[in-house]
């Protein structure tokens, strides 16, 4: 059963959101928080599939949340969401470890399709961990320390390309 946290410190994006996940897919528990920092309190205590974020709030920004989730979770996937569209934005949350990065107005079905891949994902992640020889999981193997990372992203991020400045 899919597990995903939902924040944001707008109340009523907070609740679509959470609707539209619990609606959009099957058997999901959804967790939300309108306070980061309380978010990354439960975040240290529970595990999810997906972690969904706004980047614009007053008490931390979203990247900054972001390099928290890294440090507590590595390997959950992150969505970013957020009104402001700005290009440097979405590459610096995509370059910090942000599954996708979603531009307000949401798009539902598209918004579905990134949450149900980075489930996907996650499950593999963990699949793939649990599959692991008994050896290789041992304190002293150097595999053991390493960290999973998801690499598969897919932003809808308008860039405009500029010249070079050199040519």
């Amino acid at each position: 059963m899919p597990h995903v946290i939902v924040i944001d410190d707008d109340p009523i994006l907070l609740q679509a959101l959470t609707e539209t996940v619990r609606l959009g897919i099957d058997g999901v528990i959804v967790d939300m928080f309108d306070s980061p920092r309380a978010a990354l309190e439960w975040i240290n205590h529970h595990d999810y599939d997906v972690i969904v974020s706004d980047i614009k709030m007053p008490e931390m920004d979203g990247l900054t949340l972001l390099d928290n989730i890294q440090a507590l979770r590595p390997g959950v996937p992150t969505i970013l969401i957020t009104g402001h569209h700005e290009c440097d934005l979405a590459v610096r949350a995509l370059r910090n470890g942000a599954y996708d990065f979603i531009q307000k107005p949401i798009d539902r079905r598209y918004f579905l399709k990134a949450l149900n891949a980075a489930i996907q994902v996650r499950h593999l992640i963990r699949e793939a961990a649990e599959s692991q020889p008994e050896e290789e999981t041992t304190p002293s193997s150097p595999e053991s320390t390493a960290s999973w990372s998801t690499s598969c992203r897919s932003p809808r991020v308008n860039c405009t390309r500029r010249p070079r400045e050199d040519s």
